[in-house]
């Protein structure tokens, strides 16, 4: 590179002193010495401008810097520009065989050091070289110096002594070189995603599960484009994702080193059981974190079992047992048990707590909760009042499970309630006198008795003598019998009248018989009758 012409001085008598700015390489041929003639220059020569020069590591503005270069906010940009002057004075004139001494003073003008500096001297006539300081090397007519480093403002004076062997213009032709270098840093980096969940580990179904994810940068480079996402679709899953059809995924952004994000969502728990939520954070520099939160779902399991009589005789009392049960493992919140009462039913009692609606003939009970395992018993007691087959409906049902229901079917019938009595009309019966004896039979039942038979007894020392009776019936020695009755009407009543004599003194029983096929066994009526006489 050419040097730059600075400024030109004279020195001392007969001395000439020429200053250069090298960058990197600077040359001076100097003042060619004429016998008999010396050399002029202009002492008000204009200098040229001096090279600037940036400190390395400096921040350019955007958009400066050499052709070719994009330079914006976030670039680091230096500029070198390293000088090198050279100053050399010698005679203007010198005779043959005439030793003379030359100097030249190289000195780092710029802003940076200069590293690997060489100073080359070459004469264009032929001359002897009696010394130089420091210690040059010679090859032929030039002479070098090396200097490993010059920092800024150092110099070095460079002395020849010489002595010219033939006449004509003898020159030195000084040429520096050294050279320069410049950096910029670049901090090289690496991003590391860190992913962290907090939340519940225990909930219930229904209930909003709440997670506070915090996603971090631990290393030292910026991540880009930080999302989280859920790895497996439908375990968690927000009400927007949903409406979507898509997993859970959040938008985070760009993450610097050492930055932290925290990210609050909601989702309703649907499943119970225990659920794993797996969630990676990556970004476009192919980082990942995952984390797993494990969450056990709790959900409550009502049961409800009915139990009571299968049959019923009509205007009996039935009691129920209604068990309410929570099978689940999670309390069961606002529990209602409701029973409905067939037409068939009168309502009679409930257990503790439990309300009757005569309007809607329903039996309620409410809790405000029932734990997990826990199990209460609910009596309703009722009256059959119709007969046939009567169903009670009953349904359970709470604010976070589903409801259950339970039947019972009761066969309800009317029953045939036969009395008989038996009395006498006279007692004690003289010998040879006659008494009566009233047979009263009555249904107080709620069913027709059918097939209704009846026979009177009378005892020995009583003779028959005879009967009357709303039906037909015939003697048999001892023995009245009546005809059957097809139906006897519940509460219905119907007297039978047998008449007999006493014939010996004594006590004897007077007995009547009855049988239906209404009842399991016969039944039977027996009246004492005290027979006197001489």
């Amino acid at each position: 590179m050419n040097g730059i012409l600075r400024r030109l001085l004279w020195g001392g008598v007969g001395s000439a002193v020429l200053v250069w700015s090298a960058c990197p390489q600077a040359t001076w041929a100097g003042p060619r010495i004429m016998p008999g003639r010396a050399t002029n220059v202009r002492r008000d020569a204009e200098p040229m401008p001096a090279a600037a020069a940036m400190t390395a590591g400096a921040a350019a503005a955007p958009g400066s810097g050499g052709p070719g270069l994009t330079i914006g906010s976030n670039t680091n940009y230096a500029q070198q520009v390293p000088a090198i002057s050279i100053e050399a004075s010698s005679p203007m004139i010198s005779n043959v065989g005439k030793p003379f001494e030359q100097q030249i003073l190289v000195k780092n003008v710029g802003s940076v050091p200069a590293d690997q500096v060489e100073v080359r001297g070459t004469f264009s006539l032929q001359a002897t070289f009696l010394a130089t300081e420091p210690k040059a090397d010679i090859n032929g007519s030039t002479l070098i110096w090396r200097f490993p480093r010059l920092e800024v403002g150092a110099q070095e004076k460079l002395t020849i002594q010489l002595k010219p062997l033939i006449p004509g213009e003898l020159s030195c032709n000084t040429v520096v070189s050294f050279s320069s270098s410049t950096a910029v840093k670049v901090q090289v980096g690496q991003p590391k995603l860190k992913l962290a969940c907090e939340g519940p580990t225990d909930t219930q179904v229904g209930s909003e599960l709440h997670l506070v994810l915090t996603v971090t940068n631990t290393g030292t480079g910026p991540a880009s484009n930080v999302r989280i996402r859920q790895l497996l679709p439908g375990v968690y899953q927000t009400s927007s994702a949903r409406a979507a059809g898509s997993p859970l995924q959040i938008e985070v952004g760009v993450l610097e080193p050492g930055e932290s994000r925290v990210v609050q969502t909601a989702a309703p728990t649907r499943e119970p059981g225990q659920v794993r939520i797996a969630l990676v954070a990556e970004s476009d520099d192919g980082t990942q974190a995952t984390v797993d939160h494990v969450v056990k779902i709790r959900t409550p399991k009502l049961s409800l079992n009915s139990s009571g009589p299968d049959f019923r005789y009509l205007n009996r009392k039935a009691t129920y047992q209604f068990e309410l049960a929570n099978s689940g493992d999670a309390i069961a919140e606002k529990v209602n048990v409701m029973v409905g009462l067939p037409e068939g039913f009168q309502y009679v009692e409930a257990g503790t707590g439990g309300i009757y609606d005569k309007d809607k003939r329903t039996v309620t009970w409410q809790f405000a909760g029932l734990d997990a395992g826990q199990r209460v018993e609910l009596p309703l007691t009722v009256l059959a009042k119709t007969e046939g087959e009567h169903l009670q409906r009953a349904a359970a049902w709470a604010e976070n499970c589903a409801p259950v229901k339970a039947e019972k079917l009761t066969r309800v019938e009317g029953s045939a309630s036969i009395i008989m009595e038996v009395i006498d009309t006279e007692d004690p019966v003289e010998i040879g006198s006659e008494t009566t004896y009233q047979i009263h039979v009555a249904n107080r039942g709620s069913k027709a008795a059918e097939h209704v038979t009846i026979v009177a007894n009378a005892p020995e020392g009583m003779q028959v003598m005879g009967a009357e009776a709303p039906i037909a019936y015939h003697t048999q020695g001892q023995q009245v019998i009546f005809d059957e009755i097809p139906v006897l009407a519940p509460q219905s009543v119907i007297t039978l009248k047998v008449q007999a004599k006493g014939l010996r003194r004594g006590n004897v029983r007077f007995q009547a018989e009855l049988s239906s096929e209404s009842l399991n066994s016969p039944i039977t009526a027996e009246q004492m009758t005290e027979i006197y006489g001489d």
